[in-house]
């Protein structure tokens, strides 16, 4: 094989790579809105979210019409997101690393506390 013939192919390989590299470098948001069982805005809800592996938890409080927001998130990494309010608990959204989505929509509904668990 010519040299140049080898530096090209080192050259695409290389840029392969770096391409593979990149795209778990982007960072990951995850919003949505958290309801009642009826459709109704749950206002300051508290939304957590979860690295499965290292169980670190990042909690938020949604606005007056129930949306929060998780922006840089890794997208390399597994998590579950949940919401509660006065008792009353959705139940776990599970995100996967396979999924490739740099943002995702995750609307959480509000239950009992009796029916939750």
């Amino acid at each position: 094989m010519s040299p140049a013939k080898l530096a090209l192919l080192l050259t695409l390989n290389l840029g392969l790579l770096a391409g593979a590299a990149s795209s778990q470098d982007r960072p990951r948001t995850v919003e949505g809105s958290v309801t009642y069982h009826g459709g109704e805005a749950v206002a300051q809800a508290t939304v957590q979210i979860e690295d499965v592996a290292s169980k670190q938890v990042i909690s938020c409080v949604g606005d007056k019409n129930g949306h929060y927001h998780f922006m840089a998130l890794k997208m390399d990494k597994e998590y579950i997101v949940r919401a509660s309010k006065n008792g009353h608990w959705s139940d776990p959204h599970h995100l996967s690393k396979f999924s490739g989505k740099t943002s995702e929509i995750v609307n959480l509904e509000l239950k009992a506390e009796t029916d939750a668990r």
